[in-house]
């Protein structure tokens, strides 16, 4: 009895936090609607807009990013926070580097579980791979995750609308740093400092388990701090913070 107990309170616990999720994250999205960073019934965030020069630096990890104790390092001793987008066939291999994540400041957002294309999933199948990690990451670190990524940067209507209905804002990027390329450390730090799109609020995409990323992530942040922005996780730039 006590057992079926903890379970309903903890299933009720998860629902709580989900309408409470869905009505922050709607305010939120009202504010970006009102500054031009997304469109009523649009797609998913790609900048934020800001007036100040903030950045957001963002993490792709899947099965095969094994380097994250490197970027964590790296982050902290350039006192940069980050936003850790993670699969569940990570967070398999990964829990206790997900827990460090959270006690170093740092943002999760969600990956999905298996990384699908969730354009050819039906809504149903789009909701496990949600949920299924949300769950595992509520249980582990007790922390119930606003922002969702999909794999690929792939979305429709479906995927948006469902995001939205769990509870999710739909957060792309604008800079795209091609380390998955095996671009070098020069090559990485120019493609993200020199980038046409490089602006304030911007969000730049970076992957774990690529060759040379953790190497870059000094000069990128040491070029972008001399050029006068500072960084933030998402959720702190879409909220002005």
């Amino acid at each position: 009895m006590r057992k079926h107990g903890g379970i309903a309170l903890f299933l009720f616990t998860l629902s709580l936090m989900s309408a409470l999720s869905v009505l922050y994250w709607s305010n939120v999205k009202e504010r970006l609607a009102a500054t031009g960073g997304l469109a009523a019934g649009a797609g998913p965030v790609f900048c934020s807009p800001a007036d100040t020069p903030c950045l957001a630096l963002t993490f792709d990890l899947d099965s095969r990013s094994d380097d994250v104790s490197g970027l964590l390092t790296a982050l902290e001793k350039n006192q940069t926070k980050a936003t850790f987008f993670i699969t569940g066939n990570w967070l398999e291999a990964h829990t206790q580097d997900a827990k460090d994540m959270i006690a170093a400041g740092h943002e999760l957002g969600n990956h999905t579980q298996s990384h699908p294309d969730m354009t050819s999933l039906n809504e149903k199948d789009q909701t496990h791979e949600l949920w299924t990690l949300h769950e595992e990451i509520y249980r582990l670190t007790g922390t119930s995750m606003q922002l969702f990524r999909p794999p690929y940067g792939s979305y429709d209507n479906s995927v948006i609308q469902n995001a939205r209905k769990n509870g999710y804002i739909t957060v792309n990027w604008n800079v795209d740093s091609q380390d998955w390329k095996d671009y070098s450390v020069n090559e990485i730090t120019d493609t993200i400092c020199q980038n046409e799109n490089l602006q304030n609020g911007s969000i730049i995409l970076l992957h774990g388990g690529t060759r040379f990323t953790c190497e870059a992530l000094d000069p990128v942040i040491s070029r972008l701090k001399e050029d006068g922005y500072r960084f933030s996780t998402v959720s702190q730039l879409i909220n002005g913070q």
